[in-house]
């Protein structure tokens, strides 16, 4: 079951790739996100929040090896469901605001759409084993193929240079905080609880709004 849900989620997080990479061709915005202090904020105290909770979690149940929030199968699908939510969130976002060019929901977007893109990169930290597909793709193509990609990379980049930099600049710092910071016995812990974390306090943050 364990293996299913890692096979099922990698493809969810290449196709987000894939769509995050088409989004960037399509849109001709010059839309990009910035750090400000909301957004600070709220990034601090959901990983406050999640590092909180994984860290009880792991210390609750190291007597008895069974400390990891993945044991039961109805935790397993609450966790797929989280990451689904977050790349359908993303997705309707990306959508309404950049491409539709919706702006009454800036606010909005300017304070919680870096959690999803920081989640996101967390997430492909935990599940995608970057280093084996990065040597695979350089077994299975050829230097033309590489040079093609590469240059195909730069022309999507030149197209919309200030949202793929504030995308990468959230999605790097997700990466660096797991892998800098977190040890990795409890990294599925860490993201299990950022997403449940984020999607509670984006509950309260919607019911004062409205």
């Amino acid at each position: 079951m364990m293996e299913k849900m890692k096979k099922q989620i990698r493809v969810l997080l290449l196709l987000t790739v894939f769509g995050l990479s088409s989004c960037s061709c399509l849109s001709l915005s010059t839309w990009a996100l910035m750090l400000n202090q909301n957004c600070f904020y709220y990034l601090v105290g959901m990983l406050l929040l999640a590092s909180i909770g994984a860290g009880l979690n792991y210390y609750r149940g190291q007597g008895n090896q069974h400390y990891s929030v993945f044991k039961e199968d109805k935790q397993q699908f609450l966790y797929s469901l989280l990451l689904l939510v977050n790349i359908l969130g993303l997705a309707l976002i990306v959508i309404e605001h950049i491409l539709a060019g919706n702006t009454s929901v800036e606010g909005f977007v300017e304070a919680f759409l870096p959690s999803f893109f920081f989640l996101f990169g967390i997430d492909l930290l935990v599940f995608l084993p970057i280093q084996k597909y990065v040597n695979g793709v350089k077994k299975f193509l050829g230097k033309k193929e590489i040079c093609f990609i590469s240059g195909l990379a730069i022309l999507i980049f030149l197209r919309n240079p200030w949202m793929l930099l504030s995308m990468t600049f959230y999605i790097a710092l997700g990466m660096l905080f797991l892998g800098l910071l977190v040890p990795k016995v409890i990294r599925w812990e860490v993201s299990f609880y950022s997403h449940l974390m984020r999607d509670i306090l984006l509950v309260v943050f919607l019911l004062f709004l409205f």
